[in-house]
Order: C-alpha cells, then sequence, then structure tokens
C-alpha cells in the first residue's frame, strides 16, 4: 500500500492512540528522510533529478499533511469521527462549526 493510501496515523507509523509527543516525534523522523532537501543525488541519478525531487515532495506533503491534522485536537478528533469511525456529517460539531448566527429584529410597536 502506497503513502497515498494510507490513513494519517499509517502515514507516520503510529497507532491510533499515540500522544502528541509521539506524533511530534514520529513526524521529524519522517520528515528528516523525506524532505527534498535533505536528499543527496549522486551524478548516476542526476538524469532522474526532476523526477526524484518531485517524488520526495509529494511523500513529504503527505507526511506533513498528516502531522497537520493530528497535532490539533480539534482536527485530530474530526479526523477520527469522520474518516476512522465513518461519520457522514462533514462538518464538526454543530452548525456552522458552533458559531452563533447574527439575527437582527425589527421591534414593532407603539413609539412613546
Amino acid at each position: 500500500m502506497g503513502l497515498r493510501e494510507q490513513d494519517y496515523y499509517q502515514r507516520l507509523g503510529l497507532s491510533q492512540t499515540a500522544s502528541r509527543d509521539e506524533i511530534r516525534k514520529a513526524y521529524k523522523e519522517r520528515a528528516a528522510v523525506c524532505h527534498p532537501d535533505a536528499r543527496f543525488i549522486s551524478n548516476s541519478e542526476a538524469k532522474d533529478r526532476e523526477e526524484i525531487i518531485s517524488y520526495y515532495e509529494e511523500m513529504f506533503g503527505l507526511i506533513s499533511e498528516a502531522y497537520e491534522t493530528l497535532r490539533d485536537e480539534k482536527k485530530r478528533a474530526h479526523y477520527d469521527k469522520r474518516y476512522l469511525w465513518g461519520d457522514e456529517d462533514p462538518e464538526p460539531e454543530g452548525p456552522i462549526n458552533n458559531k452563533a448566527i447574527p439575527v437582527r429584529v425589527k421591534i414593532v410597536g407603539k413609539k412613546r
């Protein structure tokens, strides 16, 4: 299974019960390996340089996407609810993300 088909926990090599420190540590380890700037490309690979860099940019992007979601508690809860538990609710908790909707009311009556 490729990295694109994996869920966020699998991308970082974590269990679903991972702590924030474990998430951060796993991201740093994976990012060090997949970051395009950290790759040494030998002369024999120079002809495929753009393809190799593009591959590592994509891998780094997928790992970063997973980290950005899992490190934030609200995003992680929404991700778990939506993708792992199969909940079809597209928005996290409540209408318009629990923000109040301002309403204008016109009061009709006698003037004093």
